[in-house]
């Protein structure tokens, strides 16, 4: 397995590889990614928002499987990975890594929130809403 190094505040850290990373597309189609093949870590803050035309959310194990995401001028992109806690304090509890991305636009309440479920659908919401995601999770899990 490949090991990717980050640096935080000078210092070397190691990550491991996620099940879904990112890769921004720049409008001359270079492309920074979330883990690239020298083995570097990459922060979504390194991405050159002025330069950036997709970001792209890709299953590391087939990247075929995939979600691009149109950048607009003026917007800030996240990424974000949550631990959801399914049926919490009780014996079926289980615990769901969900990577969520999407857009904000900065003063405003423009914003788009896209969560990836563990069966590799999408759910996009206009909030912040784990609540919801977790409910319909558990449904999945069923």
């Amino acid at each position: 397995m490949q090991k990717y190094t980050a640096i935080c505040d000078g210092k070397e850290e190691n990550v491991e590889l996620e099940q879904w990373a990112w890769c921004a597309v720049y409008e001359d189609d270079t492309e920074l990614r979330q883990f690239d093949a020298e083995g570097r870590y990459h922060f979504v803050k390194e991405i050159d928002l002025s330069k950036i035309k997709t970001l792209i959310m890709y299953r590391t194990d087939d990247e075929a499987q995939r979600f691009d995401l149109m950048v607009k001028p003026g917007t800030q992109l996240f990424v974000i990975y949550r631990n959801l806690i399914i049926r919490a304090a009780t014996p079926e509890q289980v615990t769901v890594r969900t990577p969520i991305f999407g857009w904000k636009i900065q003063g405003k309440d423009n914003c788009a929130y896209h969560y990836i479920l563990p069966t590799g659908k999408l759910i996009i919401s206009a909030g912040h809403d784990t609540q919801n995601v977790s409910a319909i999770i558990e449904k999945m899990i069923e």
